[in-house]
């Protein structure tokens, strides 16, 4: 297996990892109407149930965040593979450009000898 070939799979399993981490986030992530903690409206609110409700959301904040910072990691990684395969693509261009190019001047080639001189045998 060639550097490139492993570096590229590297790539896009952190990619994957990436998303799987997003996508375990967002499946977590519960929306929750909290004026049933506002305790205004409800007076047997706790002072302990209140701080851990604010744990778990600055948890979750944190969390948040460093999805947000990888992102910066995804963008890299996906213009990366962005950047190669329009360099494949490009590349695959040139090869069939040429091929194009060789196949025209056989046919080319062929029909000069076609139009030469045509002498019976006698």
């Amino acid at each position: 297996m060639s550097s490139k070939t492993y570096e590229s799979e590297n790539q896009n399993n952190r990619i994957f990892e990436l998303f799987d981490e997003l996508k375990q986030l967002l499946a977590n992530r519960e929306m929750e109407d909290f004026s049933r903690f506002d305790p205004a409206n409800n007076k047997r609110i706790s002072v302990d149930v209140l701080e851990q409700i604010y744990e778990q959301k600055q948890h979750e904040v944190n969390q948040f965040q460093e999805t947000w910072d990888s992102l910066d990691e995804l963008d890299k990684l996906v213009t990366q593979n962005l950047q190669y395969t329009m360099h494949e693509s490009n590349t695959i261009n040139q090869f069939l450009h040429h091929k194009q190019k060789q196949e025209k001047n056989s046919v080319k080639r062929n029909k000069k000898g076609l139009n030469g001189i045509w002498r019976a045998d006698a």
